[in-house]
């Protein structure tokens, strides 16, 4: 079943529209490490799932928790990339495209896309690949978007969603989301 099939979708999520009932989320492994702030070793789990899109005032790290999906953000930052043994060398374009095949292709997860002020437009238009004043312009989501708009295996394995709520397939055309044939 691809992204908003409506055929078979609500057979699936047994009638609801919410990623929490469409996914299913497992603990791949935990994860410790030293927080100076609690000054005590910490464990967090290492889910299959991950969630992309704006934190807007804490929204998306709310949503990874409750669906079980981990988040990359300035507050994660550390944890995120020990889960994924990210090197410091790595560029973020390496990085990113590091987690999203591991979710897909190791864990069997999903990337749930929450486009809530996302600009769609910028991604759609591209050049945004290689580009490192993205961090500087607040466009690394919109630039998270453009990559997996023009990556198959990872289009067929993402939810794309509005807080949690998933968007159907004319949804998506409607606001130009759809796979980017290269």
């Amino acid at each position: 079943m691809k992204q908003g099939d409506e055929v078979g979708f609500k057979e699936i999520t047994g009638g609801s529209n919410l990623v929490k009932d469409a996914i299913e989320s497992k603990v791949v492994k935990q994860i410790s490490y030293w927080d100076k702030n609690l000054n005590k070793l910490v464990e967090v789990p290492k889910y299959n799932n991950v969630a992309l899109g704006k934190d807007l005032n804490g929204t998306l790290k709310a949503f990874g928790d409750e669906v079980g999906a981990n988040v990359w953000t300035s507050s994660t930052d550390k944890i995120f990339t020990k889960m994924y043994d990210l090197p410091d060398s790595y560029s973020f374009e390496r990085a990113i495209t590091s987690v999203l095949n591991e979710t897909v292709k190791v864990n069997g997860g999903k990337v749930l896309f929450d486009i809530t002020s996302v600009n769609v437009e910028k991604a759609i238009v591209g050049g945004l690949v290689h580009n490192q004043e993205l961090v500087f312009k607040n466009l690394v989501t919109e630039f998270e978007l453009q990559m997996v708009l023009l990556n198959q295996t990872w289009f067929d394995n993402i939810i794309f969603h509005e807080g949690g709520r998933i968007l159907s397939q004319n949804e998506l055309l409607s606001i130009g989301i759809k796979l980017i044939e290269q």
